[in-house]
């Protein structure tokens, strides 16, 4: 396993938690959750990389996570029992079903940036 660190997580967790905070929720923004018929498209998984994005990750938040490969699907493990699968939409890029969790893989520099709703702590929570 390998441990990275993301320096674009920073600006990406910080709108995460702009957003989906419960203090900005109580101001008056919004959470979208993307119900299953309007969800993006998935392509087909790609073993390759997701043998390659497998391993722990140090956010510039200062939480880690780690991204775990089950069969052909990714799945993203913020703590204990807090696992999210994503789905892929692009050639790097994979997302939640719910569309509440975003994450982009950078393979020349293995690091990644994401989006996720967050509590005061910066811990991932679940909107949807």
């Amino acid at each position: 396993m390998r441990t990275m660190t993301s320096g674009a997580a920073a600006l990406t967790a910080a709108l995460a938690l702009s957003l989906f905070s419960p203090l900005a929720n109580a101001a008056g923004a919004a959470v979208m959750c993307v119900s299953d018929d309007r969800a993006p498209q998935t392509l087909p998984p790609s073993g390759q990389l997701l043998d390659q994005m497998e391993g722990q990750y140090q956010l510039s938040n200062g939480q880690r996570v780690k991204l775990h490969r089950v069969q052909e699907r990714l799945w993203i493990e913020f703590r204990p029992r807090r696992d999210v699968a994503l789905d892929r939409i692009g050639e790097n890029r994979f997302t939640s079903r719910d569309g509440s969790v975003d994450l982009s893989y950078q393979p020349d520099s293995e690091q990644i940036s994401m989006r996720y709703p967050t509590d005061a702590r910066g811990h991932f929570v679940r909107v949807c």
